[in-house]
């Protein structure tokens, strides 16, 4: 299902992740007296789409002038 505007999202490169998983489901099975190595954190990349917009401008309140918050 495809969403108006296309989201803005993160792309994870999940062959990476699951290599990573069975390297080390692996180490745990043939070593399992010893710690697991640490996990490598394989790279996002952020793909932008028209979902993400610039921040809107404002305008900083002039000094000396207090704008009304109720």
């Amino acid at each position: 299902m495809y969403v108006i505007p296309a989201l803005t999202t993160l792309r994870r490169p999940f062959g990476a992740a699951a290599r990573e998983g069975i390297r080390l489901l692996v180490h745990a099975i043939e070593e399992p007296e010893t710690d697991l190595p640490l996990a490598s954190e394989p790279p996002v990349e952020l793909v932008v789409r028209a979902s993400t917009a610039p921040p809107p401008t404002r305008k900083a309140p002039e000094r000396g002038r207090r704008t009304a918050s109720r």
